[in-house]
C-alpha cells in the first residue's frame, strides 16, 4: 500500500462528515475511562482511578479490530509485544521475557486461570473464545501478585464474557477468507421467568497452514470445534449466581524438529495432534446491607494435548473466596483464601519426558489488602499474598500503591511490588533432548545436548517500581503515561550439570545435560504512552509509543552456559515499538478502521524491524446485521515475527490475508 493510500485512510474523516447509527460520538473518552474494572483490586472501580497501568478493551474495540483470536486483539494494548510463531502459536508478553511460553504473564477467562504449569505459559490455540461473547478484556501491565498470586509478574489479562441477560435471542456469525479459511458460530439466549437467563453457543474454526521461509507450504493448519453454555440466576440484585461450562476438540499441526540417533541426526517431520478439553465454573456473590460483599468461585478444568514429543493430560480444581468490607470510615479491606490442585499425566518420549509422569500438585493461598482513604484526593493501598507452593514452599508477595487525584482531569499513581514466578514441570521434573552432533574423536558417537529439570529450582523474583500519570484535557482526549523499573533475581539459566551415556553394553550416544538453575539477574526499565483522541464526532485516533531496555547478567559461577540466556533475554525484546490506530464512521452505515504498527528489530532472533497494517471495512445493512471485509498484514506479503525458544517446532511466516465476515442478530 502506497503513501497516498495511507494518507487517505488516516485523513478520510476530514473529507467525510456524517452521523453513524452507533457512532463514536455516543461515547466520550471520559465515558471510556470511567469503565468499571475488577482486575486491579478485585472490586468494581473506574479504570481511570486505578493505581496501576491499566488498559480496557471494550466489546466495540474488539469487534472493530477485525481480530479473530485473543492474541491478535492484544496487539491493541500499549506495550504488548505480540508475535505469531506459526498458524496456531503465538508469543505474547509485556515488559520483556517474550516467548512461546511467556511465563510471567497470567491469563484469566472470567477469573479462571488458563496458565499451564507444564512450561509456565498459555496455549493460546486452546483459548478459542467466541469473540461476540466478550464484554471486555481487562489488562494490567505490571505485577498483580498481591491479589492474583504467583506468575502475575509482568502483567495480567482477564477476558470477561457477557452475562447471559445481555445476549438474548439468536446470533449467527461467520467468516471466510485466505488465511482465516472458515469460521462459523451460532449463539442463542433465552430466559425462564424474570430471574433465570441462559445462553448456549457452538463455534467451528478452520485455519489455513502458513508457509516456511523458503516459500514451501507448512503443516501448521488447525481446526477446532467449541461449544458451551452459561446460566445467570438473579434471585435478587444482591445474590447473583453464575454457572458456565464448555468443551472443545480439534487438531493442531506443526513441523517437528526431531533428534535422530542415525543420520541425518535432525529430522523435520510434519505432525498433526489432537487437542480436547472442558471446564465447569461456578461463582456466586452476596451483597449485604452494610455494603460488604462476599464472593465464592470454583472451577474444574481438563485439557488434553498431543504435541508429537509428548502427550499430556492436565486436570485442575480451584476454589477461592474473598470478602470485601469497610473497617471504620477510612479503611476498605478485602481478604480471601483459596486452594488449587493440579493433576498431570504425561507420556514420555526420547525427546521429552516428565518424571514422575503422574503427580498431584497443591497450592494454598491467602491474601489481605487495605485501601486507606488518607484524604479525599489521596488513597493508599497496602497488602500481601501468602502462598504455599508445591515446589518452592512459602512465598510472600506484598505491594504498596499510592493514588493521587487532584481533580477529575488528573490522576497520579505510584507502586512498589514484589512478585514471583514459580517453577514449571519442565524446569523441575523434565528432560528435553534438544540438539545432536557428531565428533569423530569420540568413535563417531552422536553427541546429544539437552536440558534437565532441577528439583531445587527456585522461584524467579521481581521487585517492581512503577509510576503513572493520566490526564483528561478534554472530554475528547486522554493521555496515559506509565514508567517502570523492574529488578529481577533468580532468573532461569542452564549450566552443564552431567554427562551420561546410553546404558546399553555398547553405548549408542553421549548425552550432555544442562541443568536448569537460577543464575541470572538484571533489570528492565521502560515507558509506555498512549494518546486517545476523538478528533471529530466521526473520527477517533490512538497513538502509542513504548520504550524498553533490558539489562541482564549472570552470577554465582557455573561450569558453562549451554544457551546464552542473557543474550536471549536482551535480544528478544524491542527497544522501540508503537502503533497508530484510527476508527472512522464514514456514513451512518459504513465504518473504516485501521491499525498501523511498528516493531524494532530482534537481533538475537535475526528478525529485522518491520511495519505492518491491518484494515477493516464494515457495512451495517440493518441495525443488527453487519458485513465486513478485513485485510491483515497488508504491507508485507509474509513476515517472520518470532522464533520459539524450544526448537522442536519450526516457525512459519505470518502471511498477508483477507477475509469477509457476516454478523447477524435476531
Amino acid at each position: 500500500m502506497g503513501r497516498k493510500m495511507l494518507f487517505l485512510l488516516f485523513c478520510m474523516p476530514w473529507l467525510v462528515h456524517a452521523q453513524a447509527e452507533i457512532d463514536l460520538a455516543d461515547f466520550t473518552l471520559q465515558d471510556l475511562a470511567d469503565i468499571n474494572i475488577t482486575l486491579v483490586s478485585k472490586k468494581q472501580e473506574k479504570a481511570v482511578a486505578s493505581a496501576a497501568a491499566v488498559t480496557v478493551l471494550t466489546h466495540e474495540d474488539i469487534q472493530r479490530s477485525g481480530a479473530t483470536s485473543i492474541p491478535e486483539v492484544l496487539r491493541l494494548v500499549p506495550g504488548f509485544q505480540v508475535a505469531r510463531i506459526d498458524a496456531n502459536k503465538w508469543a505474547v508478553s509485556t515488559r520483556g521475557f517474550i516467548g512461546r511460553f511467556s511465563n510471567k504473564l497470567l491469563v484469566l477467562i472470567d477469573g479462571r486461570s488458563v496458565y499451564s504449569p507444564l512450561f509456565s505459559g498459555v496455549f493460546w490455540s486452546m483459548q478459542d473464545v467466541m469473540m461476540e461473547d466478550i464484554d471486555r478484556i481487562e489488562i494490567v501491565r505490571g505485577p498483580g501478585a498481591t491479589l492474583w498470586g504467583a506468575n502475575a509478574v509482568n502483567g495480567i489479562i482477564n477476558i470477561v464474557t457477557k452475562p447471559a441477560k445481555t445476549t438474548q435471542g439468536l446470533l449467527v456469525a461467520g467468516i471466510a477468507g485466505t488465511e482465516e479459511k472458515a469460521s462459523a458460530g451460532v449463539r442463542y439466549g433465552c430466559k425462564q421467568g424474570e430471574q433465570l437467563f441462559i445462553r448456549g453457543f457452538s463455534k467451528i474454526v478452520k485455519r489455513d497452514p502458513g508457509v516456511h521461509e523458503d516459500g514451501s507450504r507448512a503443516a501448521d493448519g488447525w481446526d477446532i470445534f467449541h461449544n458451551g453454555f452459561r446460566v445467570d440466576w438473579e434471585k435478587s440484585p444482591s445474590l447473583p449466581v453464575m454457572f458456565q461450562a464448555d468443551m472443545y476438540f480439534g487438531t493442531l499441526g506443526h513441523t517437528l524438529n526431531l533428534v535422530e540417533l542415525h543420520p541425518p541426526r535432525m529430522l523435520l517431520k510434519d505432525y498433526r495432534g489432537d487437542i480436547r478439553g472442558w471446564h465447569m465454573q461456578c461463582q456466586a456473590q452476596s451483597i449485604f446491607e452494610n455494603a460488604s460483599v462476599l464472593n465464592v468461585r470454583s472451577y474444574v478444568d481438563y485439557a488434553y494435548r498431543e504435541e508429537g514429543i509428548t502427550t499430556g493430560r492436565l486436570t485442575t480444581f480451584d476454589a477461592d473466596v474473598d470478602y470485601l468490607f469497610d473497617l471504620g470510615r477510612r479503611h476498605q479491606v478485602i481478604a480471601g483464601a483459596g486452594s488449587r490442585f493440579v493433576k498431570h499425566d504425561y507420556d514420555s518420549t526420547f525427546i521429552m519426558s516428565i518424571c514422575p509422569s503422574k503427580r498431584l500438585q497443591s497450592l494454598y493461598s491467602a491474601f489481605i489488602q487495605d485501601e486507606i482513604r488518607i484524604h479525599s484526593l489521596l488513597r493508599l493501598t497496602v497488602g500481601s499474598k501468602f502462598e504455599h507452593h508445591f515446589y518452592t514452599g512459602f512465598e510472600i508477595q506484598p505491594n504498596i500503591r499510592l493514588l493521587y487525584t487532584p481533580s477529575g482531569k488528573h490522576t497520579i499513581w505510584a507502586a512498589v511490588s514484589r512478585a514471583v514466578r514459580t517453577p514449571s514441570l519442565a524446569e523441575t521434573e523434565g528432560v528435553h533432548v534438544a540438539y545432536i552432533d557428531s565428533i569423530p574423536s569420540l568413535l563417531e558417537l552422536p553427541i546429544l545436548f539437552g536440558f534437565q529439570g532441577n528439583p531445587d529450582f527456585d522461584s524467579e523474583i521481581l521487585t517492581a517500581y512503577e509510576m503513572g500519570y493520566r490526564w483528561l484535557p478534554a472530554e475528547d482526549m486522554l493521555v496515559d503515561v506509565a514508567a517502570f523499573y523492574n529488578r529481577y533475581n533468580n532468573i532461569t539459566s542452564a549450566n552443564v550439570g552431567s554427562i551420561d551415556t546410553d546404558p546399553s553394553p555398547v553405548p549408542e550416544y553421549i548425552l550432555f545435560l544442562a541443568t536448569d538453575e537460577n543464575k541470572i539477574a538484571g533489570s528492565i526499565l521502560g515507558i509506555e504512552t498512549l494518546v486517545d483522541w476523538n478528533i471529530t464526532d466521526d473520527w477517533r485516533m490512538q497513538l502509542s509509543y513504548t520504550y524498553t531496555d533490558v539489562s541482564m547478567h549472570t552470577f554465582g559461577g557455573g561450569i558453562s552456559t549451554v544457551v546464552d540466556h542473557v543474550a536471549n533475554l536482551e535480544g528478544q525484546c524491542p527497544h522501540h515499538q508503537g502503533f497508530v490506530r484510527t476508527f472512522i464512521d464514514l456514513t451512518d452505515r459504513l465504518t473504516l478502521d485501521a491499525d498501523l504498527r511498528y516493531m524494532d528489530p530482534l537481533p538475537e532472533l535475526e528478525i529485522r524491524r518491520y511495519t505492518n497494517m491491518d484494515c477493516r471495512l464494515g457495512f451495517k445493512m440493518k441495525r443488527q446485521m453487519e458485513v465486513y471485509l478485513v485485510g491483515q498484514n497488508l504491507l508485507k506479503k509474509s513476515q517472520l515475527e518470532f522464533i520459539p525458544e524450544l526448537n522442536y517446532t519450526l516457525q512459519t511466516m505470518n502471511q498477508r490475508g483477507f477475509y469477509i465476515g457476516l454478523r447477524c442478530a435476531f
